[in-house]
């Protein structure tokens, strides 16, 4: 079969279990776990392995592993989590992990944009190693400024779309043009894949 039409069929057949409460006849996808275990590329289980990262864009992980039968939570994905860059301070990161630390106080206080825009001040307008960017884009302050509201929004997918929301102008602040819109992508897939779409919208 097409491997477009499996891909297609595996997102259609996601959003079907979304919508009905995720029932179905289980038990004929029984053989998929054996199969796994003997071979994890057979057709079967890798189709079923990719229904459920589907489904995880329509569900939180806890649910989807509470509503399907517990033979099957070994075909589950490995739980989506969110890895935040400067929750340690480091000697590489020291000065970025000091801004985000101010960043997140200004946010806690609710201060203005310009405000949080000054706990960036420290932070070089350019690359963070250094290197010559064209067009010019402020890179250090741009990942401090994503890895902070990513680390702030971290709880659900809806947390993140309300805090993306909610600091959409600090965003736009330190991403004035296409190359800065691109490394903001980067730095979100390396930080928490599950969230990318919601800032590609």
């Amino acid at each position: 079969m097409n491997t477009v039409l499996v891909d297609r069929f595996g997102s259609w057949f996601a959003y079907f279990l979304s919508n009905f409460k995720y029932h179905w006849t289980w038990s004929e996808w029984e053989e998929c776990v054996k199969l796994n275990k003997t071979d994890p590329n057979h057709p079967k289980p890798k189709f079923l392995k990719e229904v459920f990262l589907k489904l995880l864009w329509l569900t939180f992980y806890e649910k989807l592993k509470d509503v399907i039968p517990d033979e099957f939570v070994t075909l589950l994905p490995v739980k989506p989590g969110y890895n935040h860059k400067f929750a340690e301070i480091t000697p590489e990161n020291s000065l970025q992990a000091k801004c985000a630390k101010a960043l997140i106080e200004s946010i806690k206080n609710k201060e203005v944009l310009d405000m949080m825009l000054g706990s960036l001040d420290p932070l070089p307008d350019g690359a963070i190693d250094g290197r010559e960017l064209d067009p010019v884009y402020p890179e250090a302050k741009l990942e401090v400024v994503v890895q902070t509201i990513l680390r702030v929004g971290c709880k659900s997918i809806s947390h993140i779309s309300v805090a993306l929301n909610r600091f959409r102008d600090l965003i736009m602040a330190v991403m004035p043009n296409q190359d800065a819109k691109v490394c903001c992508l980067k730095i979100t897939f390396s930080s928490s894949r599950q969230t990318i779409s919601s800032c590609v919208s």
